[in-house]
């Protein structure tokens, strides 16, 4: 490909803006000039990653424009002030996820769980209970029967919480496992282990969730080196989400181990795991059984999430929260990855060729379309932000 593609950047949250718009996340450009109800099947069915240009890697640039003084924020809710602002302190450490409508979900601490519509350009909190005002670290929008839920992993308060989507109702809780609940499972022993042992202190800090149309999977990485497991859950065919037997993984280098298990992601037929200071993205069946690596990516990036291309489901969205000892311009990536190949990266932090001022991580990340416009949406940590680069192939 000849012609470079332009991201340009198109929204950010931080903690303090100045309201100069009725809509929260307030965007300029013509592709968000009104809200859209719904994106038309038929235009997202066209949508893939070839559709947009991806092949072969492409530079990529930014438009620096001045986005400081602009309410892009959340807005209008009721637990905001009226200059839409985050207090400083304001800690946002997480991701995003995606329903079957286009709709974007995300959370930020001390304020709630957010639903965006497609447009971004209308949000609102949904639920009310206080637990969903604690950090969510990282979201699993699924269905189950036709109805919509969102798995949330909440390390610092030591639990995942299944909600409905439709209006943040918590329908049931994953805390720490009993006592010798693994029989199944790749050393599923060392797992009871961890759990049974009064000489470990076992902790359950959940980094992600993944299903895959039958299992919640659940990545106890936060609780490395000791509890660095993925533990799997099921419906209990009542009332709630329990333990199921298969447990596997441990702290180590060798296949199947790992070195904080960060981010899920269910792609391609295999639980994919951010194996993130591995500097690996390794492949799993539903029984644990190592099945691979990615091939074609760095190995010297922290990877922390994946979220799997919209619509096409063609490829993966990878963010590195850090690649180590590499210059500043190259050191938070996000990268594009199919069929065994990296198709091509963007580097949307400040250092990256006129870039996001103080996105000095990249933590989080999701594609996004807006008819037929994409976007990358992005969650960085340090100084809690949340932004956007939005896809502009060069005429």
């Amino acid at each position: 490909m000849s012609s470079a593609i332009k991201f340009t950047i198109a929204l950010v949250a931080t903690f303090a803006f100045t309201s100069t718009s009725a809509h929260p996340l307030s965007i300029t450009g013509d592709a968000w000039t009104s809200e859209v109800d719904g994106i038309a099947d038929r235009a997202r069915r066209s949508m893939s990653t070839e559709a947009f240009g991806l092949w072969p890697p492409a530079n990529w640039t930014y438009v620096s424009e001045s986005y400081g003084g602009n309410c892009t924020t959340i807005k209008g809710q009721s637990n905001m002030d009226d200059n839409c602002t985050f207090p400083p302190g304001t800690f946002v450490h997480g991701g995003f996820e995606e329903d079957d409508e286009g709709n974007v979900y995300t959370g930020i601490h001390s304020y709630g769980l957010y639903k965006f519509s497609p447009a971004i350009n209308h949000s609102d909190i949904i639920g009310t209970d206080e637990r969903l005002t604690d950090n969510i670290h990282a979201l699993q929008y699924f269905k189950r029967n036709e109805v919509e839920y969102l798995a949330l992993a909440q390390p610092d308060e030591h639990r995942v919480l299944i909600v409905e989507a439709s209006d943040g109702t918590v329908v049931s809780e994953l805390v720490a496992p009993t006592v010798g609940v693994f029989t199944k499972g790749p050393d599923h022993g060392d797992v009871n282990d961890y759990w049974n042992d009064p000489d470990i202190p076992s902790v359950f800090a959940p980094t992600d969730v993944a299903y895959d149309g039958e299992w919640l999977f659940v990545a106890n990485g936060y609780a490395a080196p000791a509890g660095d497991f993925i533990m799997r859950a099921k419906w209990n065919g009542v009332d709630a989400w329990i333990w199921d037997e298969c447990a596997w993984g441990g702290d180590g280098t060798a296949n199947g181990k790992f070195k904080v298990a960060h981010g899920l992601v269910w792609y391609d037929g295999f639980l994919h795991v951010a194996n993130m200071n591995n500097h690996r993205i390794d492949k799993f069946d539903v029984h644990g059984n190592y099945k691979g690596t990615l091939a074609g990516l760095p190995t010297d990036a922290k990877y922390s999430d994946m979220s799997v291309f919209p619509v096409s489901k063609d490829a993966l969205v990878i963010t590195a929260y850090e690649v180590v000892g590499a210059v500043a311009a190259e050191k938070y990536p996000v990268y594009i990855w199919q069929s065994g190949s990296l198709i091509d990266t963007v580097y949307p932090s400040e250092h990256g060729n006129g870039g996001i001022v103080g996105l000095d991580t990249t933590h989080g990340a999701i594609a996004h379309f807006v008819d037929d416009e994409l976007y990358l949406l992005l969650h960085g940590t340090n100084d809690g932000i949340i932004t956007a680069v939005k896809h502009e192939p060069e005429p």
